[in-house]
């Protein structure tokens, strides 16, 4: 309710109290009056009798005609032992109500008269319904009088009220649309020279507060731009597809994903150079932001050094692959590349069931198998030989698992000495005679729900292994985070023997499933295995997860470290290395390609870097439950296996 309704209320309610004091004061008034009046009355009516009896005779008194004023009721007259009645009295429309409250009595006087030789006495008495219905009709006159008055003097205070009240109601509603960071026009000044400072200073104060808030968005969306965006091919980078690859599923009915990995870049590099490649780098990006022209609401990301992200949305999707196989094409022409699969790109559609990492996961089969195949553009799931059907797959899958048909390899983590500090799994699973890396193998594995059985036959091959005195780090996947059995199970499975592993989960899964995530890492700190974070750094969204979760290590990705000579990004990685520093958390640096990438993060405080030497192949196994192990000798190289 506005101010001015309020105080038109409290005018009203006040004019209603006015009426009914003056009102019930009229009436005391005019009640007091009329009582004189009938007074006066009776006493005319009595001289006037006593005239007209002595002109006339007591016995003709019934034949006279009432007085003039005609305010009596009755005459009752007694002459010589006879009395004789006169009644005056008239229908009178008085209501009950105003009978019952008895404001007029009827009043009573004696009068004699001398007739011959004797006496006549006569009582006069008066008509107090009369008085009663005069009384009415005026006091209901007054009362409507008072009402137009009071009526008028409300019509026109509420005129004044509201156009002294216009100015505050607009300073209010300022007020209120600045606590909603909303900026109206600036107020007017007029109104009367307090109002004037008022909205003066109302003005001044949103103009202040404009500037700040402008000032402070220009900032942020400078910062958000520094931290989303690739500084080379200033594209989004990954931690823009980390947050808005959910939301485009969401938006998007149909559409695809297309994984581009430019391999030669790395050649590139290596002989002319980072300026060359990043000139290459550039050029690409710029032919990827023209694919609008082919290709209406197409989403554009730089992944890594070497690999690039499409969202492309709708169902018309060739004409825009045609144009990515052109523009990686000119790439390879325009750097002279003379390579075996310089490019490849995977393609996944879009599906109801679709979640991120299952649509980027089909993406990168589809990659892989584009460098395999005689076609740089693969789509997932249109194999050259013919595609296994849902049964067969589960068929194939079900028997590998069975059988234990794992390979594990490691890619050593070293500190600054050299020294292997654990060992980065990597697995694969004969399948169907062929080995599949389980990246390519996830897609399938979520769609047949087979992927807890897949982790758990995977730990309990890993327990075949003889001791190796490197710890091995784990990947703990969504799913099994979501599944109220794993996490009994493999408390079950550490009780029985201690084993050199340690356990590590992505940020994302941090940050999407915390409850679990910190219910895992307490059984696992109760049973003394290590517990890490992978792709730190890779979600904006805030590190304050660290302090709750309490990981011994995290791995932080390669890909933030390459944007450290943007003064920007090294200002955010020292606050993230300077908070792991201070929770003793020990920091290891994956993605570094080369000894001048090492010799960049040289001066940052970690404890162990991913190594690109070739991996080690831990194991060539069946389960001992079934089949004696093939190869038990561990760390041996994979050049030597």
């Amino acid at each position: 309710m506005t101010l001015y309704r309020r105080m038109f209320l409290r005018l009203l309610v006040a004019n209603l109290a006015i009426l009914l004091v003056l009102a019930l004061t009229a009436g005391a008034l005019l009640r007091w009056q009329l009582q004189s009046q009938q007074q006066r009355d009776l006493q005319y009516d009595r001289q006037w009798w006593q005239s007209e009896l002595r002109q006339q005779g007591y016995l003709q008194f019934s034949t006279l005609m009432p007085s003039p004023n005609n305010s009596l009721r009755r005459i009752q007259g007694r002459y010589a032992g006879q009395s004789q009645l006169r009644d005056f009295s008239t229908p009178q429309s008085v209501p009950k109500w105003l009978q019952t409250l008895g404001l007029f009595a009827p009043i009573e006087q004696q009068l004699r008269v001398n007739v011959g030789e004797g006496s006549a006495q006569l009582t006069l008495t008066s008509n107090e319904l009369a008085y009663s219905q005069r009384w009415l009709q005026s006091w209901l006159t007054q009362v409507l009088m008072l009402a137009i008055a009071l009526v008028v003097v409300s019509l026109c205070l509420s005129t004044i009220m509201r156009r002294q009240l216009r100015p505050v109601a607009a300073i209010t509603e300022q007020l209120e649309s600045l606590g909603h960071l909303k900026f109206n026009p600036p107020l007017s000044v007029a109104g009367g020279p307090e109002l004037g400072r008022i909205a003066t200073a109302v003005n001044t104060l949103t103009n202040k507060l404009r500037w700040e808030l402008n000032g402070h968005q220009r900032q942020l969306d400078n910062l958000k731009q520094a931290l989303l965006t690739d500084s080379v091919s200033e594209l989004p980078n990954r931690a823009f597809v980390n947050d808005r690859l959910s939301s485009w599923l969401k938006q998007t009915s149909e559409g695809a994903l297309a994984l581009i990995s430019l391999k030669f870049l790395e050649n590139i590099r290596q002989q002319f150079g980072f300026q060359y490649r990043d000139q290459l780098v550039s050029q690409f990006a710029a032919a990827l932001r023209e694919i609008d022209h082919h290709h209406h609401g197409a989403i554009v990301a730089r992944l890594s050094a070497e690999d690039f992200v499409v969202l492309l949305s709708g169902n018309e999707l060739q004409p825009a692959l045609d144009w990515l196989l052109r523009c990686c094409q000119s790439l390879v022409e325009d750097g002279d590349v003379h390579q075996l699969h310089p490019y490849g790109i995977g393609v996944a559609r879009k599906t109801d069931q679709n979640s991120a990492e299952q649509l980027l996961a089909e993406a990168d089969s589809a990659l892989l198998r584009s460098f395999s195949g005689d076609q740089p553009l693969c789509w997932f799931g249109s194999h050259s030989e013919p595609a296994l059907c849902r049964q067969q797959w589960y068929g194939v899958l079900d028997k590998a698992l069975t059988q234990n048909e794992f390979r594990f390899f490691g890619q050593g983590i070293v500190d600054r000495a050299g020294d292997r500090i654990q060992y980065q799994l990597q697995t694969e699973l004969l399948v169907d005679g062929t080995l599949r890396p389980e990246a390519e193998l996830q897609p399938y594995l979520t769609m047949l729900h087979l992927g807890l059985r897949y982790q758990q036959a995977k730990l309990r091959a890993l327990t075949a292994l003889e001791p190796c005195f490197t710890p091995i780090s784990v990947n703990v996947p969504n799913y099994c985070l979501q599944s109220s059995e794993y996490l009994p199970w493999l408390t079950d499975l550490l009780q029985q023997r201690t084993l050199p592993l340690r356990f590590e989960i992505s940020e994302s899964l941090v940050l999407n499933y915390p409850k679990q995530v910190q219910q895992l890492r307490l059984e696992l700190k109760n049973y003394g295995y290590r517990f890490g974070v992978r792709d730190f750094g890779l979600h904006l969204v805030g590190i304050d997860y660290l302090g709750w979760l309490k990981p011994d290590f995290v791995a932080l990705d390669g890909s933030v470290i390459q944007g450290i000579d943007n003064a920007t990004q090294a200002q955010v990685i020292s606050t993230m290395l300077n908070v792991l520093q201070t929770l003793n958390v020990e920091l290891f640096i994956a993605g570094i390609g080369d000894s001048q990438m090492l010799d960049k993060i040289e001066p940052l405080p970690f404890n162990g870097y991913l190594t690109w030497q070739p991996r080690t192949s831990l194991s060539t196994l069946k389960s001992k439950a079934s089949v004696t192990p093939l190869l038990a000798t561990l760390e041996k190289p994979l050049e030597q296996g």
